[in-house]
């Protein structure tokens, strides 16, 4: 066994799939390396496989058919003749999930109550949909009836579901 340190990271991450980028950092054995091994592992209690074996020019890999919000781990280990180096793991486990999205609308009706000369409350019902991502706020507008134009009004934060105009 010959020491050779891998810096490994994430360049991309979906629902189904991560792909990871790797560099040598140290000592070769005296040798060139010849090639990479990819293994994986589902969850902290899984066994390491091997997903990948692939060329020393090759220092990236797509690790595809990965099930979303489930844990993985996953090493590269350097191959020369001399045989395998060091594994070296990634840093931190991998959790592949689909890109956040715009939450849903607000659930209508859009409520108006006490409706004054100079004030009026607006209520509605919070989004079904958070986009896969906690909402932050809620952007109040309004809509200017001459020419049509939006402006913005307020924003308030996600656990307030009305507000008064005064």
């Amino acid at each position: 066994m010959f020491y050779l340190q891998v810096k490994v990271k994430v360049s991309k991450l979906g629902p189904d799939f991560v792909t990871l980028d790797w560099k040598s950092l140290s000592s070769d054995g005296g040798s060139k390396v010849t090639g990479y091994v990819v293994k994986q592992k589902r969850g902290s209690d899984g066994d390491w496989e091997e997903v990948a074996t692939l060329k020393a020019i090759e220092t990236s890999y797509k690790v595809p058919k990965l099930d979303e919000d489930q844990e993985y781990f996953f090493s590269i280990t350097a191959l020369n003749q001399n045989g395998q180096g060091e594994t070296c793991e990634l840093d931190t486990s991998v959790v592949p999930k689909r890109p956040p999205e715009k939450p849903s609308p607000p659930v209508g009706p859009v409520i108006l109550s006490g409706i004054q000369k100079t004030s009026l409350v607006l209520a509605w019902k919070p989004s079904k949909n958070d986009g896969r991502s906690p909402l932050t706020a809620y952007y109040i507008e309004m809509r200017d009836p001459n020419n049509g134009s939006w402006s913005a009004v307020t924003k308030v934060t996600r656990d307030i579901s009305s507000y008064c105009f005064l």
